[in-house]
């Protein structure tokens, strides 16, 4: 996908509306893993939260365990594994 970006024009990604629905769609999960619960998960996401098959929001830094939620994408049928980030430790 990054190559992908880095070989197109903005005028050329712009022409591609699935190109960028897609890209919508995993920026809105990356952005909801930030949530604090499996709803407000779901909201921003708008994925169903009965697609969530595991998920921790509380982050534990005495152990380096970051919060997840791992779900099933009904847009592309996959296993996803979305993991929170953090900009320091």
């Amino acid at each position: 996908m990054t190559l992908l970006l880095a070989l197109c024009s903005p005028t050329e990604l712009a022409r591609d509306a699935e190109l960028l629905r897609e890209l919508q769609h995993w920026r809105a999960i990356a952005e909801a893993v930030y949530a604090n619960d499996r709803t407000q998960f779901s909201l921003l996401s708008q994925t169903p939260a009965s697609a969530v098959v595991s998920c921790d929001f509380q982050v534990d830094l005495t152990s380096q365990r970051p919060a997840y939620v791992l779900f099933m994408d009904p847009s592309s049928s996959a296993l996803v594994l979305a993991v929170r980030g953090t900009a320091d430790l």
